[in-house]
């Protein structure tokens, strides 16, 4: 190989480095950035998941009786479904740099978008918080009952009909 090969060979090797290296720091300098954001959040939406749970609970109760006003509570259900979905989302980032690290988290950013919630349940595990991953799994759940719960009242109101 030649002076000239050699040196292009060596020139392309260090921007793949150099490339390796900054994707990598902005890799971490972004879920530093998220874990930021979401300890300054995540107790003022602790809160806003809360109360807007009573809120949907104790208001849209008396609003399911009627199939006019079925549908929106199950729309109200939903729009709480995605508050509580992003505060299980900050949590599990927290829950999963503090227990596991930045690799960890990046590892569970890659599981689309939403592995850290899984990665987080798994560090819970292995460190033995039972409490966290009791509070993890509760809102999971809480989730979940939400989505199913919104589309069944979507399903059964006079708005499916309208469309």
């Amino acid at each position: 190989m030649s002076a000239k090969e050699t040196g292009k060979a060596i020139g392309a090797l260090a921007a793949w480095a150099v490339f390796i290296v900054a994707t990598g720091l902005l890799l971490v300098l972004t879920i530093r950035g998220a874990a930021w954001v979401s300890d300054k959040v995540l107790p003022v939406l602790n809160l806003i998941v809360l109360y807007s749970l009573i809120g949907v609970a104790v208001l849209g109760l008396p609003f399911l009786f009627s199939r006019k006003t079925r549908g929106y509570v199950g729309l109200a259900l939903l729009l709480w479904s995605y508050l509580c979905g992003a505060d299980l989302w900050m949590f599990s980032l927290l829950v999963c740099l503090n227990l596991w690290g930045v690799f960890a988290a990046i590892v569970g950013l890659f599981i689309a978008g939403i592995g850290v919630v899984p990665v987080a349940i798994l560090a819970t595990i292995f460190k033995a918080q039972w409490f966290t991953l009791f509070s993890i799994l509760v809102l999971g759940a809480f989730l979940i009952a939400a989505r199913i719960g919104s589309r069944l009242l979507l399903g059964k109101s006079v708005m499916s009909e309208e469309v």
